[in-house]
């Protein structure tokens, strides 16, 4: 394609979309995380310098400007399992923007159907794709926009420090560059002047948050503790309970853990705060405890 001032360049955009995301993750840990981490961050950095890739049977491979976009779907179940510990840590997890839904949808529709006006607006959003793909250029960026993204910047890189959980030291290390790719999303979308504004800006920040609390729900077990998934498990089932006795809770999990195993599971959870214990009787009771603890 070619610049308002007439420069040709030369780009190899892609979008890809998996149906099912763990059978692609699957074949790419331990085998081509570090291309599509090299292709996400769409380097060489300068179309000029095409990404090589040698092979004596096919010869030389070059790409122009990779850049690479995936769109796939999984149940939380599957990503924990096909998403090793330490890939969490950084790497291609850390380039990874988890959607997490965790509620099933407030209206179930057996046989679903476009309306008019759904046809509509999916006329409109094709003619805005088709719009966006057409602008080029570089993005600028308003100095409302700059000093807000530099005092985030800074309050980022020390709470960083601070954080205690490394599973996703990567995803906040790389937090800062999603909010800025998120910006030129929103910016796009809201008009063609390629300019990032504040309200960009904020808007990208409020979009990660939101997502946040339930994407680390659903990596909450994933660690080295063998003990996590199930300590998960139970804790899952008391919130939904909202209160247990122990013998309802081993007749509920005794698949997954025996007497003695759960009480000393039970105690982690309440050093952690997570619930509280009493007796009932000669029950001993569980329930959810105020303070907000994430597993």
């Amino acid at each position: 394609f070619a610049l308002k001032d007439g420069t040709e360049m030369r780009q190899s955009a892609v979008f890809s979309y998996a149906s099912e995301l763990s059978i692609f993750l699957g074949e790419v840990f331990g085998s081509i995380s570090e291309l599509l981490t090299t292709f996400y961050d769409c380097a060489p950095n300068d179309w000029r310098k095409p990404w090589i890739y040698e092979n004596k049977g096919e010869g030389e491979i070059r790409i122009h400007g990779p850049c690479l976009n995936i769109l796939g779907a999984s149940t939380s179940a599957w990503l924990i399992r096909c998403i090793p510990p330490s890939e969490m840590e950084g790497g291609f997890s850390s380039r990874v923007i988890f959607v997490v839904e965790k509620d099933p949808p407030q209206k179930l529709v057996a046989w679903p159907e476009i309306d008019h006006a759904s046809e509509g607006v999916r006329k409109k959003l094709i003619e805005d794709l088709t719009r966006i793909n057409e602008l080029v250029g570089s993005m600028a960026v308003t100095p409302d926009a700059k000093d807000w993204y530099t005092k985030y910047y800074n309050e980022q890189r020390t709470a960083l420090m601070k954080a205690t959980d490394l599973r996703f030291s990567g995803y906040y290390g790389r937090k800062t560059s999603t909010i800025l790719k998120v910006a030129m999303c929103l910016s796009v979308a809201d008009s063609d002047s390629l300019v990032i504004e504040e309200k960009h800006m904020r808007e990208a920040q409020r979009l990660l948050d939101d997502l946040e609390v339930n994407m680390f729900d659903a990596f909450g077990a994933s660690g080295d503790n063998a003990s996590s998934p199930i300590l998960r498990k139970i804790w899952t089932t008391i919130k939904r309970e909202n209160e247990i006795s122990h013998a309802e809770l081993l007749r509920i999990h005794w698949r997954d853990v025996d007497h003695r195993d759960l009480i000393g599971l039970m105690e982690t959870l309440n050093n952690m705060g997570a619930i509280r214990v009493f007796k009932q009787g000669s029950k001993v009771i569980y329930t959810p405890s105020d303070k907000e603890v994430r597993l």
